[in-house]
């Protein structure tokens, strides 16, 4: 029998290992940071820019937009027609992607470390004013996101199994189809 989200969250609160707690606090307290940062931060570039872009994107039949990927476009615009156009609704996919990093990040220092680190790190991302101030309408928390799924699933394999996942190439597929990040090679000068 399935168990409802009632009955999990309930053996999450009454488990003995209280890490599910603190993680799930952890996530809490950056949807709440990030939501509030959303709804303080001021309209700017970014958001007149990509976020009025990705307004009927996928009607467009478009397969890219001004050099960016089209994954992000894709996700704003189906936050646009759930929720209808404004500031928040086009900035949710950073709130939810910029808040699924603090369990990524948990997810990979324990992996690499242990509990204690991985708690610590998750809730210094959760609280991190420089991830919080990216609640804007652009790719980075998508980004970021997929890359560190990526990262972890790379990780994962690689540890228990001496093996390359192909799941992690698909995240980081996923990345790239969110934010391409062009590299201009920087040439200096020697005098």
């Amino acid at each position: 029998m399935k168990k409802s989200i009632s009955d999990k969250l309930l053996d999450i609160i009454f488990d003995k290992d209280k890490t599910k707690i603190l993680i799930v606090l952890a996530l809490i307290l950056a949807v709440l940071l990030r939501l509030w940062a959303a709804y303080t931060i001021q309209p700017f570039a970014d958001d007149l820019v990509y976020g009025t872009h990705a307004i009927n994107w996928l009607s467009a039949d478009a397969t890219s937009n001004q050099n960016q990927s089209p994954l992000w476009f894709a996700l704003a615009d189906i936050f646009y027609r759930i929720f209808g156009v404004s500031l928040i609704s086009g900035r949710l996919t950073s709130i939810i992607f910029g808040s699924l990093t603090v369990l990524i990040t948990f997810l990979i220092a324990n992996l690499i470390f242990d509990k204690k680190v991985a708690i610590i790190s998750s809730f210094l991302l959760a609280i991190s004013s420089f991830h919080i101030k990216h609640q804007v309408m652009e790719m980075d928390m998508t980004f970021a996101f997929f890359a560190l799924l990526a990262a972890y699933f790379f990780l994962e394999k690689l540890k228990n199994e001496n093996k390359i996942s192909i799941i992690a190439f698909l995240f980081l597929g996923l990345a790239i189809l969110s934010k391409s990040i062009p590299m201009k090679k920087k040439t200096t000068k020697l005098i």
